[in-house]
């Protein structure tokens, strides 16, 4: 990939309004890791081609990544002037209008999103986050329902769920959806993380086996001591008789 870089910056050198050798240059960049280059190789791509809703789109992504959230959503807005595919457009400006604190936005954004394009799944997960922002649960479960209903074992779909059933105070619910999450990738520390400190919030009057179970594959952190672990275990649930 740096050779194509080399070779992209020799021909914008010579040839400064060429805005698909500043297009390559700035994708040869990002994915060299190198984030602020290919904004500027972008935000030239763009400037010449200013219609081009991939180039839009793609400075767009940049722009929040650098957490520059305006310039980012000033992007896609220029992109959805061309776009062939304007539901991801309007996707990524739900997410960074989340990100920006601004879920109202975020939710308009991601209710275009879904008129255009219901079947896909990220979209249905990302308005899930953004209801329970607003502290909408029950519709943010709603929405993961629907994201799951295209695609059951997808990670974030399930994480998603989870996350719904905890804002509505389902612990029981919420810890039995994590361990579909860990039936999915058994070793996905976040998830992992989250049933523990879900253990630590909620309080169980009868832990059952299934509650113990899903400890003990939370347990499985290599970097944590599992006598302590197991300590921690017996002060979330008192021993049963």
């Amino acid at each position: 990939m740096s050779e194509a870089k080399d070779v992209c910056e020799q021909i914008c050198k010579v040839d400064k309004i060429n805005a698909e050798a500043w297009l390559m240059l700035g994708m040869a960049n990002k994915e060299l890791g190198l984030m602020d280059a290919a904004i500027v190789a972008l935000e030239s791509a763009a400037t010449l081609n200013p219609q081009d809703a991939f180039v839009q789109n793609e400075k767009g992504l940049l722009l929040a990544q650098a957490g520059r959230y305006r310039e980012a959503i000033d992007a896609f807005k220029h992109a959805l002037g061309d776009a062939p595919d304007p539901a991801t457009v309007f996707v990524n400006m739900g997410v960074v209008y989340g990100l920006m604190g601004q879920p109202i936005l975020a939710l308009e954004a991601l209710d275009q999103a879904v008129r255009r394009n219901p079947q896909a799944p990220t979209t249905h997960i990302q308005r899930s986050v953004v209801l329970g922002m607003l502290g909408q649960h029950e519709e943010a479960l709603n929405a993961a329902k629907q994201a799951l209903k295209l695609n059951r074992y997808d990670l974030e779909g399930n994480i998603r769920y989870s996350e719904a059933l905890v804002g509505l105070e389902r612990y029981d619910e919420a810890l039995a959806a994590y361990g579909a999450c860990l039936a999915i990738i058994p070793d996905h520390f976040p998830t992992q993380q989250r049933v523990v400190e879900i253990c630590r919030k909620a309080t169980f009057d009868s832990p059952s086996a299934a509650h113990y179970e899903l400890l003990r594959r939370a347990f499985t952190w290599r970097h944590v001591n599992v006598q302590d672990m197991a300590s921690f275990a017996a002060s979330v649930f008192k021993a049963r008789d």
